[in-house]
């Protein structure tokens, strides 16, 4: 191979890596950036507005357990209670509702099948309720906490998506160079 052949294929091989890390990185970031926008915010913002809708308009009644189930997978068990409650809403007919919930060992073991339960749900949206009036804070900060991770990874990812449009910007005008002086 002679050695214009070499440095052809030299540049043209840095060229290529060059975008390919330049992919990488451009897929890492729109990736990173539709998790943080698409699951997580959304998720977070849901989360906030049931359980202050709950803080702020919860009303306790008593329910009853239809049912209980469990999901075990490699590190937790996660525990789920279908229940109906009651609500009479301003028009004064009673209406009865189920819905399921994700709950502690604790009320996962006291929701026998046709127990008494303590229900809150909130008095003008029968679809948010508990079982469990617990704090929340510790998911919201965690889940913000993953977002602002997710942003400062991003704009790691970007410098460094910089640097590479940079590398191949010069090695495409080398390059250029290279074929105007032959």
């Amino acid at each position: 191979m002679s050695n214009t052949a070499r440095r052809r294929w030299s540049l043209n091989g840095s060229i290529i890596f060059q975008a390919l890390v330049w992919l990488v990185f451009t897929t890492s970031a729109v990736a990173w950036i539709a998790l943080t926008i698409f699951v997580i915010l959304p998720g977070s913002v849901r989360l906030w507005t049931d359980w202050a809708a709950l803080r702020e308009r919860g009303v306790q009644t008593e329910g009853v357990a239809l049912s209980r189930d469990s999901e075990t997978d490699e590190d937790s068990t996660t525990y789920y209670v279908t229940y109906r409650f009651t609500h009479i809403p301003p028009d004064g007919d009673p209406r009865a509702y189920t819905a399921t919930d994700t709950v502690s060992w604790k009320v996962y073991n006291q929701a026998e099948p046709d127990a008494p339960l303590t229900v809150w749900y909130v008095s003008d949206d029968h679809t948010i309720s508990t079982l469990e009036q617990e704090s929340i804070a510790g998911l919201i900060v965690v889940s913000l906490g993953i977002a602002f991770f997710l942003a400062v990874s991003n704009f790691i990812a970007a410098g460094f998506l910089w640097g590479a449009l940079d590398e191949l910007r010069n090695a495409w005008y080398r390059w250029r160079r290279q074929q105007a002086a032959r």
